[in-house]
Order: structure tokens, then sequence, then C-alpha cells
């Protein structure tokens, strides 16, 4: 419900992007494991990648500010509720998975 009161911004998401599925080259960043794409709001990725790889607050604003060059409030109050989410899918998907 919280999710609905802010504004879709979809693109193509990887919907598990894990530490395992990122490869860091010198110049690029290489995504695999791409059969859990789809069409999603940009932000599920985003906290994806801020639960993940556990950025503190400072490196999730490095993060966003870098992504959408300059962080409102509202992208954080986002952010934070698309964090939630992926916190309780994960808890969901690893307790099924037991």
């Amino acid at each position: 419900k919280k999710s609905k009161k802010y504004k879709n911004n979809y693109a193509l998401c990887h919907h598990d992007l894990n530490c395992k599925n990122i490869i860091f080259s010198k110049k690029d960043v290489f995504i695999i494991d791409w059969e859990y794409a789809g069409i999603n709001d940009i932000f599920f990725d985003l906290a994806t990648i801020c639960i993940e790889f556990k950025l503190n607050t400072r490196k999730t604003r490095v993060l966003l500010n870098t992504y959408f060059n300059k962080v409102r409030k509202k992208d954080l109050q986002k952010l934070e509720t698309y964090k939630k989410i992926y916190f309780y899918i994960c808890r969901l998907w690893f307790n099924a998975n037991l």
C-alpha cells in the first residue's frame, strides 16, 4: 500500500541482483543471471543493491546521487519502502526454501 503513493519509474529490472550476480571489471559492470528480469520500478533494484551490499546511509546517498544526479527526500522515502519490500520478499523466499 505504501509504495502506491509514489510515482512509478518502470524499467527493466533484474529481480535477483545479489552480489553473486554482478561482475566488476576495471571499466565495466556486468549483470548475469537474468532469468528473473522483468519490468519493475527502478527503486526495486536500487533497494536490492543497498541491502545486498550493506550500504550505510552515506553510501546510499552516493548511490542515489550518482544514479539521479540529485537526491530528493521523496527518493529516500521511496527507497526505504522498497528496501522493506525486498527484505520481506527475501525472507519469504528463503523460509519457503528451507
